[in-house]
């Protein structure tokens, strides 16, 4: 045991010179002045536990708000709420206007006719104007969060389609089925723990939209997390309490060793300011899970699924995608079995299993055999039952991101564009099809 020095004093970052005892009681308590000491690695005579729970936290606390593939994350309060997301909203507005007016959807006079059903329930004054749909996943602050961003775009003078609780996949579907959108913003914090909420992005295409934040004075920062003599990331100290387990996200494949932070100045605020006083964007609510649900319908044809007669079980932990399984089930009386995602039980000896993550783009398949699929193999089942019935759908894989979609040739609004969809009940379908 090393020697303590009880008459050391410390310079604390607010100026105060402390003796260890005070030093030592700070710590403990996960003083935020202690972020910023270089004296913290002093922590002899502390428990362990708390040692690691307090880094966690700090760790948390001073991460600030995480740049994501398709958009961004911070914890809901901490470091998200109405106010502090406004500058990041109307950065996202200009971004999607931009690249709407760039290379977003072809002109109404390029356009095919507004015949499908969704089309025809979306508000006409929309259909000359470009709009944004916007919707929110199951987390308890997204609600919240939901309706700061609606608000921050009808304040820039952008419309609004309100998709209320839904999921990416209806997300993006619901923008397939509008080309006049300039693209969707939805509220979600999938990826990460409980506390987390965020924002993702997508251009007109369902894509990712692309944003330059420098161009906005927003400045992006590389955060390294330290390891520990065992490789473990210091950021993620082993749940030996209930506080620490519950906010380390579930189901990552793996803590990221680096992550890019967003850095907002405080000006920001100012200088993007939206009208405080009225708001020029419509807002308009419209039903586009029932039009998703339609859209899905068309792909479990009776006799191609209905042949087969092999259960499908389904696991996800979000209530609208076990409705969906539900309604899949009452509407080609095809056997499912839902079951929450961490219930490992099959329940069905030869059965194909769906397994959805909270961002339902996102899915693993397992065959009958109990096998799981590759994504390359995913594709080449689709690929060889798609040329056995001549169809217009094939499917595609990245290996360097790991992504798989689809693509459509053949929807009547298509135009000229290929549609790249990433569903997993329109997956699982083809896979099952014979």
């Amino acid at each position: 045991m090393s020697a303590i020095d009880g008459n050391r004093t410390y310079n604390c970052p607010n100026g105060d010179s402390i003796g260890r005892a005070i030093h030592l009681a700070r710590l403990s308590a996960g003083w935020r002045g202690c972020d910023l000491c270089d004296a913290r690695s002093d922590h002899e005579g502390i428990s362990g536990s708390t040692t690691r729970t307090n880094h966690f936290v700090r760790v948390q606390r001073t991460t600030g708000i995480i740049r994501t593939e398709n958009g961004i994350r911070g914890q809901y309060l901490n470091q998200l709420t109405r106010q502090s997301i406004a500058p990041i909203v109307r950065v996202l507005a200009e971004s999607l206007t931009t690249a709407d007016a760039n290379g977003g959807p072809v002109s109404s006079s390029q356009q095919p006719a507004r015949s499908s059903d969704a089309e025809k329930d979306f508000p006409p004054e929309f259909a000359a104007s470009a709009f944004v749909i916007v919707g929110y996943d199951n987390r308890a602050s997204s609600p919240d969060i939901f309706v700061g961003v609606t608000a921050i775009l009808r304040e820039v003078g952008l419309d609004i389609i309100d998709a209320g609780r839904c999921t990416p996949a209806s997300v993006c579907e619901t923008l397939r089925q509008q080309r006049a959108a300039a693209g969707a913003i939805f509220v979600t914090g999938s990826g990460f723990g409980p506390d987390y909420t965020g924002l993702d992005a997508f251009d007109s295409h369902g894509d990712p939209l692309p944003v330059v934040w420098k161009d906005h004075g927003i400045t992006v920062r590389v955060l390294r997390h330290e390891t520990d003599e065992a490789g473990h990331l210091a950021s993620a100290p082993e749940p030996d309490n209930s506080l620490a387990n519950l906010l380390i996200p579930r189901r990552m494949s793996a803590a990221p060793r680096q992550q890019l932070i967003l850095e907002i100045p405080e000006s920001l605020n100012y200088q993007l300011q939206g009208r405080s006083v009225r708001t020029s964007g419509h807002h308009n609510v419209v039903d586009c899970e029932t039009h998703y649900r339609q859209w899905v319908r068309r792909w479990f044809p009776a006799k191609a699924v209905l042949a087969t007669s092999t259960p499908l079980q389904v696991l996800s932990d979000d209530p609208i995608i076990v409705n969906r399984a539900h309604w899949l089930a009452e509407e080609t009386t095809l056997p499912v079995v839902v079951r929450n995602y961490d219930d490992k039980r099959l329940t069905e000896p030869k059965a194909w299993r769906l397994m959805i993550d909270e961002d339902d783009r996102h899915f693993r398949v397992t065959t009958p055999s109990g096998r799981e699929l590759e994504l390359s193999e995913m594709a080449a089942m689709i690929n060889r039952n798609s040329h056995s019935r001549t169809t217009h759908m094939t499917a595609h894989v990245d290996e360097a991101s790991g992504r798989f979609w689809l693509s459509d040739t053949a929807r009547p609004t298509s135009g000229a564009i290929i549609e790249h969809i990433r569903d997993p009940f329109v997956t699982i379908a083809l896979l099952m099809a014979r």
